[in-house]
């Protein structure tokens, strides 16, 4: 009895972690990647230029 409620609960774990990743992966592929990237680069140009403020055009 003991047994088998432990590895229930073992696969409901898995199968937790399984459906978050999942979800991480679609996320993931519907942002939009290019996006993130740019606003990166923009941040990295504010911080090299040495300036305080964030400033971002869109």
């Amino acid at each position: 009895m003991i047994a088998e409620l432990r590895s229930g609960c073992l696969l409901f774990a898995v199968l937790l972690f399984f459906i978050l990743i999942v979800m991480v992966i679609a996320l993931g592929s519907i942002m939009k990647p290019d996006r993130w990237g740019e606003r990166s680069r923009l941040a990295g140009k504010a911080r090299s230029s040495g300036r305080d403020e964030f400033q971002a055009t869109v």
